[in-house]
């Protein structure tokens, strides 16, 4: 192999590595705001629970409109909606491909961790 495919082969191992570690790092952040988000939902029910009964179903509603107004890519679990990205891609590999491939995009992640969180705030378990 000469020096040539040894650096993009270098590039390639870099750019999975730094996409593993933003991933994890992502990962344990999201856990660690939907754990504070619960317990502060747990200590707000404690202290109000009529409340906050009466106040879940309006959360619930908002993060609902969140999704369905802003990014409805973000409506379910994920899953089926990175399998068809996956498709989407593999369809047309291209630059103008993976831009269409919007289902798993940082705008439809953000809602979905801004709408779970707000979910979780009125009580949702996500």
């Amino acid at each position: 192999m000469n020096i040539q495919g040894y650096k993009q082969r270098t590039y390639a191992h870099a750019s999975i590595w730094i996409g593993a570690i933003i991933v994890g790092i992502s990962a344990v952040l999201y856990a660690r705001l939907i754990s504070i988000t619960q317990e502060h939902y747990f200590k707000n029910f404690t202290e109000h629970p009529v409340l906050m009964a009466a106040l879940s179903p309006f959360i619930f509603v908002f993060a609902t409109g969140l999704v369905r107004k802003i990014a409805p890519d973000a409506k379910g679990s994920g899953i089926p909606q990175v399998l068809e990205a996956i498709e989407q891609i593999k369809q047309s590999p291209t630059a103008e491909g993976i831009e269409k491939a919007d289902l798993t995009s940082i705008k439809t992640a953000v809602i979905k961790v801004i709408s779970s969180t707000v979910g979780i705030l009125g009580g949702a378990s996500i």
